[in-house]
């Protein structure tokens, strides 16, 4: 059977990560530009085909203007629905809450409700994303077609498996000097600003911190521009190979998630995957994610007061504490090893294929009867 995954390239580390271990063998095809067309025409010459949506935004990225987005978020409604009427599967994971890189939000929305009404199935990975798709969709929070499938851990992916409970448990010391780390894309909802205002340089003096942030993105170089008169953060804007990753999240105090808002983060599974002590806004999200010992350090949001809190109780930590909690985490992302998750999804592209054959035979059926 001929799975869609669009609009997505299959160089994602995400898209490796949830079809490691899918149970059947599927003809993936990854189509960066959309490829609904391509399953219509599929589907036309009664190839079976399931479409699987992630990161609807994409669908928008060429657009320029409102006017343009929302014709384009006309066309690709025309498209799923046409592809759902062919009796074709979708299978559709929502990631965020809105879009990470486009601006047209309302086009966006308007995409995501008619996903909401098309889908055969509907991939959350945690129960606060249900409460967010009620809000903008009117999607029941009981309709059958939800599934709460996590978001898998990194295992094996960035380091063999076991190695980060190995190096923890042999670690003697915290890194010298310490450092609060700031990891991943540069983007104005992951909040740099608000943890760089407010860890100032005072607060890192006080407490012995110097702060690392790593990473690309558009909001990188104006950060930077405007905390050039630090002399304790330490800047490396570009792409940090994945073999520097693991040694970097173990070594830093701990990393922070200063996010404005998030329905999933891939960084703070990362930070469980590798060992470090994850710090994020009390949302729910997080809440769910996160087991006890880490729970404790997420601060009120907005709230630069109680960030500073929670950073100077993990900068108190001694040695065998952070390496306590550190552990919880790797346990948190056993858990949530991607064979499992991705078992779990393979199960719901089963169900989807069997809905999508049984309205194919009904439609048939409808055809002769007429």
């Amino acid at each position: 059977m001929k799975l869609f995954i669009c609009p997505v390239s299959n160089d994602s580390l995400y898209v490796q990560l949830i079809h490691r271990d899918l149970g059947v063998n599927y003809t993936r095809l990854f189509r960066k530009g959309g490829g609904l067309a391509e399953a219509i025409a599929c589907l036309e010459a009664s190839e079976p085909v399931i479409v699987h949506v992630q990161w609807e935004e994409f669908h928008l990225n060429s657009a320029r203007t409102e006017q343009g987005a929302k014709r384009m978020a006309e066309q690709v409604i025309a498209e799923l629905r046409k592809v759902k009427q062919l009796s074709g599967a979708i299978v559709w994971t929502v990631h965020n809450q809105l879009p990470h890189k486009v601006p047209f939000n309302d086009a966006f929305l308007r995409i995501r409700s008619a996903l909401a009404e098309v889908a055969s199935r509907i991939v959350v990975h945690n129960a606060a994303s249900i409460d967010m798709l009620t809000a903008q969709t009117g999607l029941s929070g009981d309709d059958r077609r939800l599934t709460v499938i996590p978001h898998p851990s990194y295992a094996g992916m960035y380091e063999p498996e076991g190695r980060a409970a190995a190096e923890l448990r042999a670690q003697t010391g915290a890194a010298e000097p310490p450092f609060v780390l700031g990891f991943g894309a540069m983007r104005r909802q992951k909040g740099f600003d608000f943890m760089l205002d407010a860890l100032d340089a005072p607060f890192a003096a006080r407490h012995g911190l110097r702060l690392r942030l790593s990473g690309k993105g558009e909001e990188g170089a104006a950060l930077q521009l405007a905390h050039a008169h630090r002399t304790d953060i330490d800047w490396r804007l570009d792409y940090v190979p994945q073999d520097e990753v693991p040694a970097l999240f173990r070594s830093a105090a701990c990393l922070v998630l200063p996010y404005r808002r998030v329905a999933t983060s891939g960084v703070a599974l990362l930070g469980l995957t590798l060992g470090g002590v994850i710090v994020a806004p009390r949302f729910p999200a997080f809440v769910e994610l996160l087991p006890p010992g880490l729970r404790r350090f997420l601060y009120e949001p907005d709230d630069p007061a109680s960030l500073r809190d929670v950073v100077s109780e993990v900068a108190a930590l001694s040695p065998e504490e952070s390496r306590a909690v550190r552990l919880e985490g790797l346990g948190v992302a056993e858990a949530l090893h991607p064979s499992r998750i991705s078992r779990a999804l393979g199960e719901a592209y089963r169900a989807a294929a069997q809905e999508m054959r049984f309205a194919a035979e009904d439609a048939r059926h409808e055809s002769l009867d007429a």
